[in-house]
């Protein structure tokens, strides 16, 4: 067989795979959070057949933000930078009707979200388009599109890319005041010193607790919170996560 044709034959062979792993994953997920379980195997299984896995948020992020998700009611969750998390989201919004927005920079990964996120859930989600625009010493995204998110009780910090401009300084500099003193903030990448002095600073200077977590493949990712109450109990997984999982 010529080298070109074996090279398809694999490409087809590994989205096939990655197809059926995903919808054995939403499968399994929507059948254990009927019944108010959540597996880090459901979750894994779905980021391995979302397929983008060196830039996808870790299956162990993702546990806990689903966690964090479910416990959201009657106000919004605001994700910077959409993913499989944008797909894990919508799940569950499937049994709570917590209504997901998400904010992501690029248009034509826009589109490929919306379709592949509506493709495996029935959940109420919204992905805009918010390209990246020039601030005082960094770039972030256009605030037109934040203007109508109501209470928001979770946010999600996944995005803009590492790369941009100032990183993801914008978070803390258009939201952090904002926000209810409820809601609970995920950054992720807070393994890399811009991140986790975001995380450090928007905690000092409104008095949020903080606590960081070693995940997947040594990346990590902070958890902020106004009120202790709204943290998650010890039992749903965060005290396991001070330790990286080990992953095929």
């Amino acid at each position: 067989m010529p080298r070109s044709a074996m090279l398809l034959l694999k490409s087809v062979m590994r989205r096939a795979e990655q197809a059926y792993l995903i919808r054995r994953g939403v499968r399994r997920f929507r059948g254990e959070f009927k019944h108010g379980v959540i597996s880090l195997e459901a979750i894994t299984e779905i980021w391995l057949g979302w397929g983008n896995t060196s830039y996808s948020a870790s299956p162990d992020v993702l546990y806990e933000l689903v966690m964090l998700a479910k416990g959201v009611r009657e106000q919004t969750v605001l994700e910077c930078g959409g993913g499989v998390s944008t797909l894990l989201l919508a799940l569950v919004s499937e049994k709570t009707g917590t209504k997901t927005i998400t904010i992501e920079h690029d248009a034509a990964w826009c589109v490929t979200l919306r379709d592949a996120v509506s493709r495996h859930s029935r959940g109420v989600f919204e992905v805009r388009h918010a390209p990246l625009v020039h601030f005082d010493g960094y770039e972030w995204y256009r605030l037109t599109e934040l203007e109508d998110l109501g209470s928001v009780g979770l946010v999600f910090c996944d995005g803009p890319p590492g790369q941009t401009t100032g990183g993801r300084i914008g978070i803390l500099k258009h939201l952090a005041a904002v926000l209810p003193k409820s809601a609970i903030i995920v950054i992720d990448d807070s393994n890399r010193p811009p991140e986790r002095a975001i995380a450090a600073r928007w905690a000092s200077e409104y008095g949020l607790s903080r606590r960081s977590f070693l995940a997947h493949r040594g990346r990590g990712f902070d958890i902020l919170s106004g009120t202790h109450q709204a943290m998650p109990d010890s039992d749903n997984g965060l005290d396991r996560l001070e330790q990286p999982l080990h992953l095929t």
